[in-house]
């Protein structure tokens, strides 16, 4: 009894060890996967590869005067740039305009806005807008830059600067500053082109320059050697009528000869 279930069990190991595997040739998940491989391939090469996608035009579109030239060498230097050190990014669908842009505003402090566009197949265009200087700014070490109505500095200037009625801003809390960084807040670089402009153009007080003695205290020296007094923070409109009455009840054009000041920070106004 015991040799009969002995050769039973001897009967079926040989059994299980010469069964025959199935070949992976015949497996039709292998072909299915190699196919899809080749085609993954093939649509990786059209797309990154080939010469179909690949930028062969660059426009640039502007009306403003830029180094158009040194743009154009800098963008065909990033597109000639290795993508994981296997290909350049001069392709149509590795090209990320973002980064780009990004790029070339912090390399170009002059450019305002920068939108590159991508036209298919193979062509870029790129839209650049400058920025407008409505002022000249000042630091302590009296290194100046032009200044746009956004309180951005971004080319270096000279404090004699005269054209385009350009503001001249002078400022005793800020050093030496990175051109394309904004030295002034936008609303407070609005306030002073504002009192600028009523001064000048509804009040017939020519001015010479704008200190701001601290972010909120503005002075504002005229071309007949008085200054006047404001507060950034206070309203600008109550201050001027504050001034036109002053000029007009108390201040003599004569007596403006001797005048050293007009103080509108406070309720009220004092002048000496």
């Amino acid at each position: 009894m015991k040799g009969y279930k002995t050769k039973k069990r001897f009967k079926k190991f040989r059994i299980r060890k010469f069964k025959k595997r199935k070949s992976i040739l015949r497996n039709r998940f292998f072909w299915d996967f190699i196919l899809f491989l080749t085609l993954g391939c093939l649509i990786f090469y059209f797309l990154f590869l080939s010469e179909v996608f690949k930028i062969k035009e660059i426009k640039i579109a502007t009306s403003d005067e830029i180094p158009k030239k040194e743009i154009l060498a800098f963008l065909e230097k990033e597109l000639d740039t290795p993508f994981f050190h296997f290909f350049k990014k001069n392709t149509f669908f590795l090209i990320n305009s973002k980064k780009i842009e990004n790029e070339i505003s912090n390399k170009y402090p002059e450019i305002k806005e920068v939108n590159l566009k991508k036209k298919f197949p193979k062509t870029l265009i790129l839209e650049v807008e400058k920025r407008k200087a409505v002022g000249v700014w000042c630091g302590v070490e009296n290194k100046c830059f032009l200044i746009d109505k956004k309180g951005t500095i971004f080319q270096t200037a000279s404090a004699s600067e005269e054209k385009d009625n350009l503001v001249l801003i002078f400022s005793e809390n800020y050093g030496i500053k990175e051109l394309g960084e904004k030295i002034i807040p936008e609303e407070k670089m609005s306030q002073i082109l504002k009192i600028k402009n009523i001064l000048e153009k509804e009040m017939g007080i020519n001015t010479e320059k704008f200190t701001l003695k601290t972010p909120e205290r503005l002075n504002v020296k005229t071309t007949e050697g008085w200054e006047i007094y404001f507060d950034l923070s206070e309203d600008i409109n109550l201050a001027f009528t504050k001034l036109r009455l002053l000029l007009e009840k108390e201040i003599s054009l004569r007596a403006r000869k001797n005048l050293e000041y007009i103080d509108l920070r406070f309720s009220k106004v004092y002048y000496k």
